[in-house]
């Protein structure tokens, strides 16, 4: 290949025109189903965000894509795949977190964890699932230092298979709207090479190849609670896990990073 405290209840500024370039695509190009969590996003409407965004933008995109193939690339010469290194080659056990981590806010990284649900509740082929928080350094009470991000579904082998949304009753933490939580989401792609943890390493930088999903699935996740008769009580009901989902190819996401940025100046 070519060269990229969770809340035990389960509960360096990024360029301002950046941020904007991903909450504007993320509101074009995207699909809903029939399942009111459901968005598809076919491979030539990730193109077209992609060669949408400016230059720089653009390489950054890239340079994640890279980040993410050498993060790969360094599970797999160590004789493992990247669930492995979460797991610590044992088996997973149901709901226990794996892998969850202690990130200072200032570090731009992500606090993270691992978990799977019981195999009836879970979508064909994804083995868990990890959740991306950011940590918030302004926050005055520690409930509210961790934001969510997105959760990113995975197989076997701990490849991207799934990206999703989760309601706010899930997780617990600072509820931000979409478009602060994408600077956050873009903030902690721009560190990942600077990180010390491979896997967080590898997942920021999935952040930063997955953004036009990560940034619909979160004003779709807006939109859903905004449309609901019950307003805000709408993020504490139990009947709501999920707020936005897609799938999502890892492959062919890195193969429209590429193209985009061949295909433009």
């Amino acid at each position: 290949m070519r060269r990229g405290e969770a809340a035990e209840s389960l509960r360096a500024e990024e360029k301002e025109e950046v941020r904007m370039s991903f909450a504007a695509t993320a509101h074009q190009g995207v699909r809903a189903r029939s399942d009111a969590s459901l968005l598809r996003m076919r491979p030539a409407q990730v193109l077209r965000q992609f060669r949408a965004l400016d230059p720089d933008t653009r390489k950054q995109a890239r340079a994640a894509a890279s980040s993410v193939i050498d993060g790969l690339n360094a599970f797999i010469a160590k004789g493992g795949v990247p669930l492995a290194a979460v797991l610590d080659h044992s088996r997973a056990r149901e709901w226990h977190q794996y892998g969850a981590s202690e990130t200072d806010a200032d570090s731009g990284g992500i606090h993270y964890f691992y978990h799977s649900h019981p195999a009836r509740t879970t979508p064909p082929g994804e083995h868990g699932h990890f959740h991306l928080f950011a940590r918030l350094a302004d926050a005055a009470v520690e409930a509210d230092r961790l934001a969510h991000l997105v959760c990113i579904g995975v197989d076997a082998r701990g490849l991207p298979s799934r990206l999703f949304t989760t309601n706010r009753w899930v997780t617990g933490g600072n509820w931000l709207p979409a478009d602060e939580t994408i600077a956050l989401a873009e903030k902690a792609s721009a560190a990942s090479t600077q990180l010390a943890d491979p896997v967080e390493r590898w997942l920021c930088a999935q952040l930063g190849v997955f953004m036009p999903q990560v940034a619909a699935l979160l004003v779709h996740r807006d939109r859903r609670i905004e449309a609901s008769a019950r307003g805000n009580q709408a993020l504490e009901d139990r009947r709501t896990y999920v707020l936005s989902q897609c799938r999502v190819s890892l492959g062919e996401q890195i193969a429209a990073v590429e193209q985009a940025n061949q295909s433009q100046p």
